[in-house]
């Protein structure tokens, strides 16, 4: 069996197992557990915190998956400025974008204010997730180039669904009070985004190197060109796939 038809295989299977543990967290925990206000928050927070990290990724996720075949294939691993150029990116975004919501933060607010103050109270955490999210969308990108797929979708599509569960197990044995629960549940993707780079650093595809490759220098304006044109695309995506979630948080 080759290797893209066995890692699909399981990739299948993990999204199918990811489904139904999801929906029983859905269906059955959190209403029964939680109040809906408390339950909104987490789907609030992460809408929030994939809309921040879609607009400080700046595009660069499509540019990575189109342009890695001319870094594989003409730069060599040990002066391969890939990963640190898509890596540098993102963080730019991450605080261009972070200011951004920062000095606007009194106008995005209001609105949740009177309806939904829990949000309110947890919004810095979108801040955390946003971040990580930002870090980790890297490294499943680079992994995805490398044909190593089963790993970043664990952590995508099962992974975050195991790991709320067993928060909202400690939870209910009262291990954790709900602002534990919040702010250990912000944290997913430091954990996925640490075990995803100990992973790439164990099979040898960890390398940063900080002087622009001849790679770099000849596309940069055609990569530069092909970002901004995805990256409202995917910004239009992303707010089309969350803003059900964020408009029913600030009117209900």
């Amino acid at each position: 069996m080759g290797i893209v038809k066995k890692q699909g295989i399981q990739s299948g299977i993990i999204i199918y197992i990811g489904f139904l543990l999801g929906a029983f967290n859905v269906m059955y925990f959190f209403p029964r557990f939680f109040t809906p206000e408390e339950f909104g928050l987490t789907r609030v927070l992460l809408a929030a915190a994939t809309t921040f990290a879609q607009f400080a990724m700046l595009g660069t996720v499509t540019v990575m998956l189109k342009f890695f075949p001319f870094y594989r294939d003409y730069n060599r691993k040990e002066r391969n400025d890939f990963l640190t150029l898509f890596t540098l990116i993102p963080i730019l975004g991450y605080v261009l974008m972070g200011i951004g919501v920062y000095l606007f933060k009194d106008k995005l607010l209001i609105k949740y204010v009177a309806k939904s103050p829990l949000f309110v109270d947890y919004a810095y955490l979108v801040y955390i997730i946003a971040l990580f999210l930002v870090l980790y969308n890297v490294l499943e990108t680079y992994s995805i180039n490398l044909f190593k797929t089963v790993l970043p979708n664990f952590f995508r599509e099962l992974g975050i669904r195991l790991f709320t569960t067993v928060l909202i197990l400690a939870f209910i044995l009262r291990w954790l009070n709900f602002n534990s629960f919040a702010i250990v549940y912000s944290l997913y993707y430091l954990i996925a985004f640490v075990v995803l780079l100990i992973y790439l650093h164990k099979i040898n595809e960890i390398k940063y190197h900080f002087t622009l490759s001849k790679v770099t220098k000849r596309l940069k304006k055609r990569m530069v060109n092909y970002g901004g044109f995805v990256f409202g695309g995917g910004v239009l995506y992303v707010i089309a796939e969350n803003v059900d979630t964020m408009m029913i948080a600030g009117i209900s």
